[in-house]
């Protein structure tokens, strides 16, 4: 064994990662990967190999699997039997001496259940605890934050192919240390606010050029692509944030790998945030979940609900929104009150609703009528009804399953009225001029079709004028994003009333991304 708990540096490695669902003792391999290589470098590389393995059952594999991999049911699906993956990664291991995987007690245990109990394996080493071991104050031993802080791009993909490549570099690296050291440390002083002996890679004479204004910052790897993208109404405070003791353990542990911070300076907050909204979804960063995806498609609806369609023409008025689930269940609640739908089709029809008898339901429905929910099936009349009510205060939990069934009800028509506030907020924004107060001075936003088409200060002359609306005001989905962000602010500030505050966010689909933040 060499150094650090690693491979001998003139034996044949080969360097593997796996991903899998569910937990290690019943995982499910969906993928595998591998690469003979030395630790030494001193032999060329084989020739890379992977294969999506087909499990019993793609449909039975997590969403969540799926959202931090990249994997979809069909392609799951159409993948490679396991034997053929057991039969082509048993030819690779002819003349391994050893095996190294990053976390590699996963990657042991999932392949020796691929290979079988008669499989004899070569020694298996893991580069996550030699990290450990050569790399003491790191602020995270993920294969991301151990590879960044080394020099090696992180992998932006759980995706075999990155993994094993960046496992690869980071056992080279690990195993053929600089001159005087096992790696190249930053001691921070303790006046940073750090523990003693972190390591970083992000000098602090950088941070004390960051600005104290508004704008969007950039945390960089060693090749100046994005980790994370934020906004603040300080740079300067907000990056510091991320390199404090606080933060210094959390989440993904990438602050080590963080080896520069650019940043863009705007007037106020608000028009930070818009520019981190444009930023995000055309630069990906790896460690930003929230506003990474933007809507695959924009719908309108008639005000009675029977239409829908991509644009707001002819009847369709009711949007821009990013799908419709809401309104569906509102028409089959609304249509149960009215009594056209019997109320134990209301419960199959509503599968979350879980499943109350007709004992429940039926006054249930009686409650919401006594409510004043109004009983004519009408769409716009339910939704009128239903902006007009006031949050439940505290106290009001319900003391009976018809009770709670009813809140589960009403719940339904006051999300709906919240999207239905939400989406005609936002086209009121799509043309507008926005004024609002930003440290004392008054700042005029003017949009146009849903684009920021110019901005002034009050002060100095603002924005004459107002915007004449085009035929089709929210033309795409960034549009809708940069609309989306800016209702939030102007909600923030105060600046509009009307609807669901700021915490009433579009459907938290693009949420489901990666990692958490660094």
């Amino acid at each position: 064994t060499g150094a650090g708990g690693l491979p001998p540096p003139d034996g044949r490695v080969l360097v593997v990662d796996c991903q899998w669902d569910g937990p290690l003792s019943g995982a499910v391999l969906l993928e595998i990967g591998w690469v003979v290589d030395t630790p030494s470098g001193r032999a060329r590389p084989g020739d890379a190999a992977h294969f999506v393995v087909r499990p019993a059952d793609p449909g039975s594999v997590s969403d969540r699997t799926l959202a931090l991999t990249g994997l979809t049911r069909e392609g799951l699906a159409s993948g490679v039997p396991p034997g053929e993956a057991a039969a082509a990664l048993a030819a690779a291991l002819e003349g391994v001496t050893a095996v190294a995987a990053h976390s590699a007690r996963y990657e042991k245990a999932l392949i020796s259940r691929l290979l079988g109990p008669e499989a004899v394996l070569p020694p298996f080493f893991c580069t996550l605890e030699a990290a450990r071991t050569l790399l003491p104050g790191l602020s995270g031993y993920g294969l991301r934050a151990v590879s960044g802080f080394l020099g090696i791009p992180p992998p932006a993909r759980k995706r075999v192919e990155d993994q094993v490549e960046a496992t690869r570099l980071v056992l080279r690296a690990l195993s053929n240390p600089p001159p005087g050291g096992a790696a190249v440390e930053t001691h921070v002083p303790g006046r940073s606010g750090l523990p003693e002996g972190c390591s970083l890679r992000m000098s602090f004479s950088r941070l004390r050029a960051l600005p104290a204004g508004p704008g969007v910052y950039r945390l960089l790897d060693c090749a100046g692509n994005p980790l994370y993208i934020g906004k603040a109404d300080s740079i300067r405070s907000r990056v510091r944030q991320h390199f404090s003791r606080a933060s210094w353990k959390s989440k993904d542990g990438l602050v080590s790998a963080i080896w520069d911070v650019d940043w863009t300076e705007t007037a106020t907050g608000p028009e930070a945030a818009l520019l981190e909204a444009e930023l995000i979804p055309a630069q990906r960063p790896m460690s930003n979940r929230a506003l990474t995806k933007l809507p695959e498609r924009l719908c309108w609806l008639s005000p009675d609900l029977s239409g829908c369609g991509a644009g707001p023409s002819g009847g369709l008025t009711l949007g821009p929104m990013t799908g419709a689930r809401v309104f569906a269940d509102l028409l089959l609640v609304t249509s149960a009150i009215a009594g056209c739908l019997p109320a134990e089709l209301l419960s199959q029809r509503l599968e979350w609703l879980g499943e109350p008898g007709p004992e429940d339901l039926a006054p249930a429905l009686d409650m919401l009528r006594s409510a004043g929910v109004p009983a004519s099936g009408d769409p716009a009349s339910v939704l009128a009804w239903a902006a007009s009510l006031e949050a439940p205060g505290e106290g009001t939990e319900p003391s009976s399953r018809a009770e709670e069934t009813a809140a589960r009800l009403l719940s339904v028509l006051s999300g709906a009225a919240a999207a239905a506030a939400r989406a005609a907020r936002i086209a009121g924004l799509a043309c507008s001029v926005q004024e609002f107060e930003w440290r004392g001075r008054s700042r005029m936003l003017r949009f146009c079709a849903g684009r920021l088409v110019e901005a002034a200060w009050g002060d100095e002359g603002g924005i004459r004028g107002s915007c004449r609306p085009p035929g089709h005001q929210v033309s795409d989905a960034m549009s809708y994003r940069r609309l989306s962000v800016l209702s939030g602010e102007m909600l923030r500030m105060g600046s509009v009333t009307g609807g669901a505050g700021p915490s009433d966010p579009e459907p938290p689909a693009d949420h489901a991304d990666v990692e958490t933040g660094v």
